[in-house]
């Protein structure tokens, strides 16, 4: 068994894509974040060539990219926030 942790840095690409019908109003925004990346997680041997390996990431983005909501004209729409994954995979060692 051997746990581990991980840093780094992480980047975001995202896209918006807003189309207001009833407003006729539409909003194309396209940019991405810069954060950190923290995560921990353990690793198994089942075999000498198999081990199991389970991950949490947290990519810390903050919210500082507002964007402009429907009909408003103000950016208080919505946020890119920070993010939670979790991992689990199988590893074969040839």
């Amino acid at each position: 068994l051997m746990p581990y942790l991980t840093a780094g840095v992480g980047l975001v690409d995202y896209e918006a894509n807003i189309n207001d019908v009833t407003d006729m109003f539409s909003f194309d925004n396209e940019d991405f974040a810069v954060g950190g990346v923290l995560g921990g997680g353990l690793e198994t041997a089942i075999t000498d060539n198999i081990t199991l390996r389970g991950e949490g990431l947290l990519y810390l983005i903050g919210d500082d990219y507002a964007f402009i909501e429907p009909g408003s004209g103000q950016a208080d729409g919505f946020a890119v926030e920070d993010l939670w994954t979790a991992r689990a995979a199988i590893n074969w060692k040839f």
